[in-house]
């Protein structure tokens, strides 16, 4: 058995309370020496009482590392006419991308009436 999934199993029998789920998983997870202990270790946690060894190591058992491995993933660049602008706000990035050939917006805000003011 692995080192991670063992910690995981000690840590989930001594701090059972709910709100230490997220920490008993960081902790355990640490353990984890490879990429093959990292996959064994999620599938047990994702299903502790039909996890098998067998079952993980078999090639039908697939993670999203496998499938994106295994895709040719393409990329298409933005038509020239395709402006980004990105913002960095400390560790958000908000970025837009603005249609420089149509400037005009799809939509129009009409002016808004106060219902109480007269017309």
């Amino acid at each position: 058995m692995f080192r991670s999934i063992e910690k995981f199993k000690e840590l989930y029998s001594s701090r059972t309370d709910p709100k230490f789920w997220a920490d008993n998983i960081v902790e355990s997870s640490r353990l984890c020496k490879d990429d093959q202990e990292t996959k064994h270790f999620y599938a047990y946690i994702i299903d502790p009482h039909g996890y098998k060894y067998a079952n993980v190591e078999s090639s039908e058992y697939r993670t999203l590392g496998d499938v994106t491995n295994d895709t040719d993933i393409r990329h298409e660049p933005y038509p020239a006419y395709m402006e980004t602008q990105v913002f960095k706000n400390g560790n958000e990035y908000t970025i837009y991308n603005k249609n420089t050939q149509n400037p005009t917006p799809l939509h129009s805000v009409e002016e808004e009436h106060d219902e109480k003011s007269p017309l």
